[in-house]
């Protein structure tokens, strides 16, 4: 609702001249609110595709989340056929990937439109990172600049929360790859392409945030929106909010996420380790045992709920499952 709400302000702001929307006029009762400064403005892009081919904006919002839903599922058969060199490898990662509950929780429960639109770019985001650094051309860095871009303009929390990942998975490559210097060197150059190409929305919300009340509501939430270790193996679907009512949505990774993860480390080999250490991590992250690290004064703290890291566990969870073929 609150989505549909969004578009009509951003299409209406659209016609009025605003490129890009930056305030919704018709919010709070009709005084207006600055909200498009910090929310993410490609999925709201993209169901304006949708809104004038003729659908109308409730269907242009489903359209984004069932469009960026089969991307996602393109994109990480693609990356994990590249990686392992393997269709059925492609073909497994997809599945794991697609079908893990937190997908459907964020498509079905929360309708968290930003995050499901990033899912779409993660996959290709890492299979240009992989291209770039094991082929280093004009043509990589563009399209893992055009991905991260695409990425961050999706969800800007998201990119951070894959942080580690990004890390560790290009360090990995670094250390296989015969062409280190300029692969490298083609990677910061990539990075500093998308900062320029992002800008324009990153550096408003940076210099505006401190206006709003976002310090205050969420800098502080994580401290009660930990997951138990039970509940990341198994919990039922639900609909409530976690600590609401009684019937909370499902929190677990999924039982053939923790199934691939286990036998990746059973057959384990160097290149697997990036994944492996990021699906370990995230579960950490999870737990109440890490809160003296969320505790730090550190950019963690504006994830706000560390049940978000979900998604970083079932995707690295999926590659393993790729590798295991």
């Amino acid at each position: 609702q609150a989505h549909l709400v969004r578009l009509y302000q951003f299409d209406k702001a659209l016609h009025d001249g605003q490129i890009p929307p930056r305030w919704a006029g018709g919010l709070l009762a009709g005084r207006g609110y600055p909200v498009f400064i910090f929310a993410y403005p490609l999925p709201y892009f993209i169901a304006e595709i949708f809104h004038f081919a003729g659908f109308s904006l409730a269907v242009a919002i489903k359209l984004t989340f069932i469009s960026a839903y089969l991307v996602s599922l393109v994109g990480m058969y693609f990356f994990a056929l590249n990686l392992w060199r393997s269709r059925l490898s492609g073909f497994i990662a997809a599945i794991l990937w697609s079908w893990a509950p937190p997908i459907f929780e964020k498509i079905f429960i929360a309708g968290t439109l930003g995050e499901v639109v990033a899912f779409a770019f993660i996959p290709f985001t890492f299979l240009a990172l992989y291209k770039l650094i094991n082929q280093p051309n004009v043509k990589h860095v563009i399209y893992l600049t055009l991905s991260l871009t695409a990425w961050v303009l999706s969800h800007l929390l998201n990119p951070f929360i894959f942080a580690p990942l990004l890390i560790l998975f290009s360090l990995n490559q670094l250390f296989i790859s015969k062409r280190k210097k300029i692969g490298f060197q083609l990677l910061l150059f990539s990075g500093f392409l998308t900062l320029g190409l992002t800008a324009w929305f990153i550096i408003p919300a940076a210099l505006e945030i401190k206006f709003t009340h976002f310090n205050d509501f969420v800098k502080h939430n994580y401290a009660n929106d930990f997951v138990s270790l039970s509940r990341l193996l198994y919990s039922k679907w639900g609909t409530d909010a976690p600590g609401w009512g009684n019937n909370p949505v499902s929190q677990q990774v999924g039982v053939a996420q923790w199934l691939a993860v286990g036998l990746a480390l059973l057959f384990y080999c160097r290149r697997i380790l990036p994944f492996l250490s990021s699906f370990a991590l995230s579960i950490f992250l999870m737990l109440s045992i890490s809160k003296p690290i969320w505790d730090l004064p550190t950019p963690l703290q504006s994830i706000s709920t560390p049940w978000r890291f979900l998604s970083l566990a079932v995707f690295s969870a999926a590659v393993s499952a790729g590798y295991l073929i």
